[in-house]
């Protein structure tokens, strides 16, 4: 309420509490008005417009703790990983909108090297790309990552999905001007995503960002690091061949030419536990 304002009536609490309401429901991308049959506040301006609540929550992040984890991480990095790292951060600077891949087991500190890259990215200089977006392909993998997400709920993937489908993001949304300060996008977990959802982000990009005749330029330019495993699970087809399981995979889209892959052999985690195993005592069993 404004500092003047007389006693409030239960007609302007109504009003207020509506905005208040448009005020949550923007932090997911919505709105009251988009809302079929759903009352909006009339009575009054009550302030500003409101901020992207999605832009925000990607730039609160602490640029010298994050560079000072970057710094710290670097120095436990492999080979390996560190060949991944520079490759992802070289098309970052550069803005050469590539896009990449880590195939690695598990224990192989994919999870690692993502995080950092983000981190990176998140606490770099450049002008005009801040925001690194980390989804998954599952809710649980989603958790590993720095603010990560699912790749449905970031993206607004439709479902059901079908060739040729595109992503539910207006021009001119709270998401698209996310999208325009995105440096890089992390996708973990990618093998058990069906190639349509993947093929329908590419399509979404390229047309939010005008690149539909550069056919060397996916996703619209934005450098996109994939990970996962093709050894473990694969897209679910509902009582699928194993022909129509492996024909949905992204090794079978048009974007798996342009992706460049990294493997990431050697297993981090069983080499850590090797090293701080103690042999017990026979006496002890």
């Amino acid at each position: 309420m404004y500092p003047n304002d007389p006693e409030p009536t239960p007609e302007l609490i109504w009003e207020y509490g509506l905005h208040l309401l448009d005020l949550q429901l923007m932090k997911a991308g919505k709105r009251l008005s988009s809302i079929r049959d759903m009352p909006v506040s009339t009575l009054r301006d009550w302030g500003q417009a409101a901020p992207n609540f999605l832009l925000q929550e990607q730039l609160e992040y602490n640029q010298e703790q994050l560079a000072a984890m970057v710094h710290t991480n670097l120095q436990t990095f492999n080979p390996e990983q560190r060949a991944v790292y520079d490759t992802v951060m070289e098309s970052y600077d550069q803005n050469l909108g590539k896009s990449l891949f880590i195939h690695s087991a598990g224990g192989g500190g994919k999870t690692h090297v993502c995080n950092t890259i983000a981190a990176a990215v998140c606490s770099s200089q450049h002008a005009d790309h801040k925001v690194a977006l980390c989804v998954a392909s599952s809710g649980i993998a989603s958790l590993l990552l720095q603010g990560g997400r699912t790749a449905h709920s970031h993206f607004k993937i439709p479902i059901p999905i079908h060739e040729g489908s595109i992503c539910n993001i207006p021009k001119g949304s709270p998401l698209h001007d996310v999208l325009k300060q995105t440096g890089i996008i992390i996708w973990d977990e990618v093998p058990m995503q069906h190639k349509h959802a993947i093929e329908a982000l590419d399509r979404t990009l390229k047309d939010l960002f005008h690149v539909n005749d550069v056919p060397d330029k996916p996703f619209g330019g934005i450098t996109v690091l994939f990970g996962g495993d093709f050894r473990q699970t694969l897209p679910v087809v509902p009582r699928g061949s194993t022909h129509q399981i492996l024909a949905a995979s992204l090794r079978n889209s048009y974007l798996w030419r342009h992706i460049q892959i990294f493997f990431l052999h050697q297993n981090i985690l069983l080499l850590q536990i090797s090293m701080n195993y103690t042999i017990i005592p026979k006496s002890y069993y």
